[in-house]
């Protein structure tokens, strides 16, 4: 008797145990990023969801922006920010770098002209400096796409020498050199 009283304490204790990892893994799916957002009065242009985290593009008024939402270890929603208005700039192109958490960091990257919108199949960014086991080129698949998200691992943000646009053919339609 003693056996399975003991064996039905340990059971119901992994099953409580169970349940509290259950709530905390479910808190970032219960948010709704387009709610999320809503309420913000932002725009989403792009959304990727990674482990408790959500990375989005967006825009409001004139102002483009990268937001990083995530849970924290003490169970709380955290938010990362970077954003800059477009007026202040005359490109058919913009991009702005996040640093993520786990050494993650996010590009996101804006396509302002429609015409590019229409005609790019895949766009390219090249990094300035060459790392060691590190790639020096990221390559993503937009079609017809006004933003995207482009995720790398590096403890440091790295700068961009250059974002090329390519077509449908693979020609490049669209060269911007920073």
């Amino acid at each position: 008797m003693k056996k399975i009283f003991l064996l039905f304490i340990i059971i119901l204790s992994f099953n409580i145990t169970g349940c509290e990892n259950n709530k905390k893994d479910n808190k970032l799916e219960s948010i709704d990023i387009n709610k999320f957002a809503e309420k913000r009065n932002l725009e989403t242009l792009s959304i990727l969801s990674m482990e408790n985290t959500y990375v989005f593009t967006y825009k409001k008024d004139n102002k483009y922006g990268i937001m990083e939402v995530y849970i924290d270890k003490s169970n709380e929603v955290n938010i990362s920010d970077n954003s800059l208005n477009i007026n202040d700039f005359n490109k058919r192109i913009l991009h702005l770098q996040l640093k993520g958490r786990n050494n993650k960091n996010h590009v996101g990257l804006f396509i302002l002209d429609e015409n590019l919108i229409n005609k790019s199949k895949d766009i390219s960014i090249e990094f300035k400096e060459k790392i060691k086991e590190k790639p020096y080129k990221i390559d993503v698949t937009i079609s017809n796409k006004e933003s995207v998200i482009i995720t790398y691992k590096n403890e440091n943000l790295r700068k961009i020498k250059r974002i090329i646009l390519y077509s449908e053919n693979k020609n490049k339609i669209y060269i911007n050199e920073i």
